[in-house]
């Protein structure tokens, strides 16, 4: 990789820096919020926890924009599945009020996810225009 690979922030294996940094932190929260929705179930057994990985979906659309919100609601949605939902440790969900449960999930979370993107990225073109016009600009 030159140098123009570098400068405008392309890594050795050919991924933007920012989207390497994104899978990761989706990931993270995902983990997150899964050890937490894990505890709250073992603790309270409490039901409807999967709306409880919104959160992570917006977070992820605010920071960075909703094709990995996309990605991210369908790995939580996977962990969901996986961890909260009976029969616990597989991926076989019994009940069919838990498939629609999930459906509507996955549903609610990527229209939600790309409603975030759009509002915050209105938001930070209307910021850099700004912070142009107050930034003078120099002369030749």
């Amino acid at each position: 990789m030159g140098l123009r690979g570098k400068r405008h922030g392309w890594g050795a294996d050919g991924l933007r820096d920012q989207s390497r940094t994104a899978i990761v932190a989706s990931i993270a929260a995902v983990l997150l919020s899964t050890m937490l929705l894990f505890a709250m179930d073992f603790f309270l057994a409490a039901q409807h926890l999967v709306m409880g990985y919104l959160l992570p979906t917006m977070f992820v659309a605010i920071y960075y924009g909703s094709t990995i919100a996309v990605l991210t609601s369908f790995i939580c949605g996977l962990a969901a599945a996986y961890f909260l939902l009976p029969p616990k440790f597989s991926f076989y969900i019994a009940d069919f009020g838990h498939v629609a449960e999930l459906g509507f999930f996955l549903l609610l979370a990527s229209i939600a996810s790309k409603a975030v993107s759009v509002l915050t990225d209105d938001i930070r073109p209307r910021y850099l225009q700004d912070k142009a016009r107050k930034c003078p600009t120099p002369k030749p």
